[in-house]
C-alpha cells in the first residue's frame, strides 16, 4: 500500500488533522480538570470543533494559506468564520451552555492548533504565516462569537429562553420515561452514599407504593401510620436518607466503590435480608459532572437469580456422569483446581496437584486449606477465600515455596459457588507462571541494570517506560520523561531529524546508528547514539541509546592535539600549511589577494637563558593572546618554529596587511607579561609577503621569510615587506573601499 504523502499546504495539513487535533483538544481538557465539561458531550464539542476547522480550510484556501488581514476599526466583519461564530453562538445559547465553557474550549483549540504546526511542520514558505494564521482566524471567531452571544434584547432573550426551557423539559421528561421503564431497580445516590433518586422498580424493591408518572409530579406530603413511624409514601422524602438505613445489605460495596477510583464496577450479590433468596448483578457506575460538580453514583440491579441457581459440577451432589466428564478434563489442565466447602476442606483436586504437592487427589479431600499449602501460604490464600465466600470473586498473585523448596508463582482466583441457598463453597485455581515470572523478571533486571540508557515509546514518540540510565545520564526522572515525546528533549537542531526519524519508525522501518543530542535537566546536552526497532502490531518503539559525549569529547581532543600547537593552542605546523594550501588554491581560481605574516619573538633566547624556560613558554602563550587579539575571524595563526609564528591574512592586500601588521607589532610592543615576580617586555619582527595566487606556497614563505631576516639586520621590532611579485600584486581591494 502505497504511503500517505505529508500535506505541504497549510490547508490540506488542517484538512487531514481534523481527528487528531479534537483528540488532542480532549486530551488537553482532561489534563486541565475539563473532562466532566466535554467527555459526556464529546460528539456534540466534535461537530463544533469539526465545523470551525471546516471553516479554518476554506478560510485558508481562500487566502492561499496567508493570515487574513484584519477588519477595518469599527467595521463589522463579514466572513465564513463570522457567520459561523454567529450561528454556533445561537445554538449553544439557546441550549444553555455558558459562554465562559465555550471560550475555555476555543482556548484548548487554539492550543492544539499551534501544537500541529509544531509537531508536522510544514515547508519553511508555507509554515511561517501558520501560527498567525491560526491567531487572526480565532481571534475575528471568538470576537464574533461574543458579540452574537451578547447580541438579544430583552423580549428576544426571554422568548429564546422559554424555548430552550421547553426543549430541555422534552429532554427531561424523555429521559425520565425511560428511567421510569426500566424493569430492574435504579437508584441514584451522592457521594456521601445518601440517596437522591430511585426509578418505580427500586421503590416496589423498598415496598414504597408509587403509580407510573408520580416522578413527573408534585410529591405528597409523607403520613403517621399512628405508631410514630413515618411511612416512605414519595421518592422526595427518601433523599439525604442514608442507603444503610434503606438497603442495609447494598451500602456497604457502594460505599467502597464511591471511596475507590473506579468508573464502571460490576459484581453479583446477595442480599443479606429476609428477601436473601434472590442473586443480582450489582453495576455501579459514577455520574458523570457535565457542567456542575454532582458526584456520586448510578446503582443498578439486575435480578440473574436463576442463572446463578445452577449446582457447580464440582460439589459433591452433582450427577456422577457430570463429575466423571469434569474430573477429566481438569485432571488434563496444567493447573491447580480444586473445590473448597464452607469450612475451607478440599472437596475436589484434581491431579495436577501431585506434581506440586506429591499428593493423590484421594489424599487432598478431606484435608483443610492449611494442611495442604501449609501455615505461610495459607495465611496468605486465607482473606481472599473468605471473600470469596462472601460473594465477592477473587484474582490475586501467590508465591509458594514446596516442601522441597521449589519456587512457585501463581496467578490465583478464588470463585464462588452460589446457589439458592447461598454460597456452598468456593473453586480454588492457583495457575502456575514461575516461568512467565522469571522471564518478566530477568527481563526487567536487565532494563534496570543495564548501563545504556533502554526505552519504550508509542508509535507517536512519546515514552512508555524507562530505565534508571535516563535518570543517572540525564537527570530526569521517570515521571518527568514518561507520556512526553523525545523530540521534547532534542536540541533545538536536532529535534527535526528526531520527529522523521520517527515518522519512519511508525512505517515500519527499523533505524540504526542515529545521533542526537539531548538535554539534561540542567540544561546541558548529551550526544547520544541510538537504535530503534518499531513493532506495528504492538504499536510500540524498542529503543536502546549510547550516551557517546565522552567519546566525541576526546575525538575533539585529538582532533585538536593534531591540528594545533598544545603550548600556545595556535595552529601546528601541518595544520597551517594545509590551509594555508587552500586558501592558496582558492585565490588562484577566484584572483584576490593573500597576504603572509612572518613573526619572530626578539632576542627570544635572552629570556629563556636569563628567566628560564617556564618563563619563555608563559611569553610564547602571552603573544599568541595578544596577536590572536588583532585578527579577524578569516584569519589563521599558527606556530611554525620555536619562537616563529606565521599569521595567513585572506583576501587582504599589501596596505591593508601592513596595517594588520603593524598593529600586531606595536600591541605587543605594548604588551606586559607577568611570571612569578617578574613582568617581562618583548619586541617582535615581521616580514610579510603578498600574492594572487600566482606564487607556490613554498614560494610565498620564502619571500616573507627574507623580508622577516631583513627585519631582523635593519634593526628588529620593525615590519618589513617583500618585493612585489612580478607583474605587482595588483590593487588592495579593502584599501579600495577604505
Amino acid at each position: 500500500m502505497p504511503e500517505r504523502p505529508e500535506p505541504t499546504t497549510l490547508p490540506a495539513l488542517l484538512a487531514d488533522s481534523q481527528g487528531w487535533i479534537m483528540e488532542r483538544l480532549l486530551h488537553h481538557a482532561a489534563a486541565r480538570g475539563l473532562a466532566r465539561h466535554v467527555s459526556p458531550l464529546a460528539d456534540t464539542w466534535r461537530r463544533a470543533v469539526a465545523a470551525v476547522c471546516t471553516c479554518l480550510v476554506e478560510t485558508a484556501r481562500h487566502y492561499d494559506g496567508q493570515p487574513p488581514p484584519p477588519a477595518p476599526p469599527g467595521a463589522p466583519a463579514s466572513g465564513p468564520l463570522e457567520a459561523l461564530a454567529a450561528r454556533q453562538a445561537r445554538e449553544h445559547r439557546g441550549s444553555g451552555a455558558r459562554l465562559g465553557l465555550y471560550l475555555g474550549l476555543l482556548k484548548l483549540l487554539r492550543q492544539a492548533l499551534l501544537e500541529l504546526l509544531q509537531e508536522r511542520p510544514l515547508p519553511m514558505d508555507a509554515a511561517h504565516p501558520g501560527a498567525l494564521f491560526v491567531h487572526r482566524c480565532l481571534d475575528a471567531f471568538e470576537i464574533a462569537l461574543c458579540t452574537e452571544w451578547t447580541a438579544p434584547d430583552g423580549d428576544e432573550a426571554l422568548a429564546e429562553l422559554h424555548a430552550g426551557n421547553r426543549e430541555l423539559r422534552r429532554q427531561a421528561d424523555l429521559y425520565l420515561s425511560a428511567l421510569e421503564s426500566l424493569p430492574d431497580p435504579l437508584l441514584l445516590v451522592d457521594g456521601q452514599g445518601r440517596m437522591r433518586h430511585l426509578n418505580l422498580a427500586a421503590a416496589a424493591r423498598l415496598g414504597i407504593p408509587l403509580a407510573p408518572g408520580s416522578l413527573h409530579a408534585g410529591d405528597a406530603p409523607g403520613r403517621d401510620d399512628g405508631q410514630g413511624a413515618h411511612c416512605l409514601r414519595t421518592r422526595s422524602s427518601l433523599r439525604g436518607i442514608p442507603l444503610a438505613a434503606l438497603i442495609p445489605w447494598l451500602a456497604a460495596p457502594v460505599a467502597a466503590f464511591l471511596a475507590g477510583e473506579r468508573s464502571v464496577l460490576r459484581q453479583q450479590i446477595r442480599p443479606g435480608d429476609p428477601a436473601g433468596s434472590r442473586t443480582y448483578t450489582l453495576t455501579l457506575a459514577r455520574l458523570l459532572d457535565i457542567d456542575e460538580p454532582v458526584g456520586g453514583a448510578l446503582v443498578l440491579l439486575a435480578d440473574v437469580t436463576d442463572q446463578a441457581a445452577t449446582l457447580c459440577p464440582l460439589h459433591a451432589d452433582a450427577p456422577a456422569r457430570r463429575r466423571e466428564l469434569v474430573q477429566m478434563v481438569m485432571d488434563h489442565t496444567p493447573a491447580l483446581i480444586a473445590y473448597l466447602d464452607q469450612d475451607l476442606r478440599y472437596r475436589f483436586a484434581n491431579a495436577y496437584h501431585g506434581e506440586v504437592f506429591r499428593l493423590t487427589p484421594e489424599d487432598i479431600v478431606g484435608r483443610s486449606l492449611r494442611a495442604v499449602l501449609g501455615e505461610q501460604t495459607s495465611a496468605l490464600v486465607l482473606p481472599h477465600c473468605q471473600r470469596a465466600l462472601a460473594g465477592w470473586a477473587q484474582r490475586f498473585e501467590l508465591p509458594f515455596t514446596s516442601a522441597r523448596g521449589e519456587t512457585h508463582h501463581f496467578d490465583a482466583s478464588c470463585i464462588p459457588h452460589r446457589t439458592a441457598e447461598g454460597v456452598a463453597g468456593l473453586v480454588l485455581m492457583l495457575q502456575d507462571a514461575t516461568l512467565r515470572r522469571r522471564a518478566e523478571q530477568e527481563q526487567q533486571r536487565f532494563f534496570e541494570v543495564s548501563l545504556d540508557m533502554l526505552c519504550v515509546a508509542g508509535l507517536d514518540g512519546r515514552f512508555r517506560k524507562v530505565n534508571d540510565a535516563w535518570t543517572r545520564i540525564l537527570g530526569w526522572e521517570r515521571n518527568e520523561l514518561l507520556g512526553l515525546p523525545w523530540a521534547a528533549f532534542a536540541h533545538p537542531e536536532d529535534a527535526d531529524a528526531v520527529r522523521q526519524t520517527f515518522a519512519q519508525l511508525a512505517r515500519g522501518r527499523n533505524m540504526l546508528g542515529q545521533e542526537s543530542r539531548f538535554r539534561r535537566k540542567d540544561g546541558s546536552f548529551r550526544w547520544v547514539s541510538w537504535n530503534a526497532l518499531a513493532l506495528l502490531d504492538e504499536g510500540l518503539v524498542y529503543a536502546v541509546a549510547h550516551d557517546t559525549t565522552r567519546r566525541r569529547e576526546m575525538e575533539e581532543v585529538l582532533r585538536r592535539l593534531a591540528t594545533h600547537d598544545s603550548l600556545t593552542g595556535a595552529a601546528n605546523r601541518r595544520q597551517f600549511m594545509e590551509l594555508a594550501g587552500r586558501e592558496l588554491l582558492r585565490t588562484q581560481r577566484y584572483p584576490r589577494p593573500v597576504s603572509l605574516l612572518m613573526l619572530d619573538i626578539d632576542h627570544f633566547k635572552r629570556i629563556n637563558d636569563t628567566h628560564g624556560h617556564p618563563a619563555g613558554d608563559e611569553v610564547l602563550r602571552a603573544l599568541v593572546a595578544c596577536v590572536g587579539g588583532a585578527l579577524r575571524g578569516t584569519d589563521v595563526l599558527g606556530r611554525v618554529g620555536g619562537e616563529e609564528f606565521a599569521v595567513l591574512l585572506p583576501e587582504t592586500g599589501e596596505d591593508s596587511a601592513r596595517q594588520i601588521a603593524e598593529r600586531i607589532r606595536s600591541d605587543v610592543e605594548r604588551l606586559v607579561v607577568r611570571y612569578q615576580e617578574l613582568e617581562l617586555r618583548l619586541t617582535i619582527s615581521i616580514g610579510m609577503a603578498t600574492t594572487r595566487g600566482s606564487l607556490a606556497l613554498d614560494n610565498l614563505f620564502k619571500l616573507a621569510d627574507d623580508a622577516l631576516y631583513e627585519a631582523k639586520r635593519t634593526g628588529r621590532n620593525r615590519v618589513v615587506a617583500a618585493p612585489p611579485e612580478p607583474g605587482g600584486a595588483g590593487p588592495d581591494p579593502e584599501a579600495e573601499t577604505d
